[in-house]
């Protein structure tokens, strides 16, 4: 299944907002703490469960386009289980 294309998230300055600082006050070398990777990681997993929703909602209201909304949420499905899957690990 092919990804989807990612914008940058400059792109998005709403949920930009919302998302914790990468970078920690404390660490001397300016490195992101790994704690900060899983929260924008989790973070990124609700967005995508949230989005598939929203679009399946769509898809019910709009038989012309359900089939391309179906594809796009199934696509969204899939990121949001593969980026769960990494932070398991």
């Amino acid at each position: 299944m092919r990804r989807l294309d990612r914008a940058p998230l400059r792109t998005y300055p709403r949920l930009q907002r919302l998302l914790p600082c990468s970078r920690s006050p404390h660490a001397t070398t300016g490195e992101p703490r790994a704690s900060d990777l899983r929260d924008r990681v989790g973070y990124t997993v609700m967005f995508l469960r949230m989005t598939e929703k929203e679009i399946r909602k769509l898809a019910e209201n709009t038989p012309e386009i359900s089939r391309e909304l179906g594809t796009i949420a199934d696509q969204l499905h899939a990121e949001a289980r593969d980026l769960a899957g990494h932070t398991k690990e």
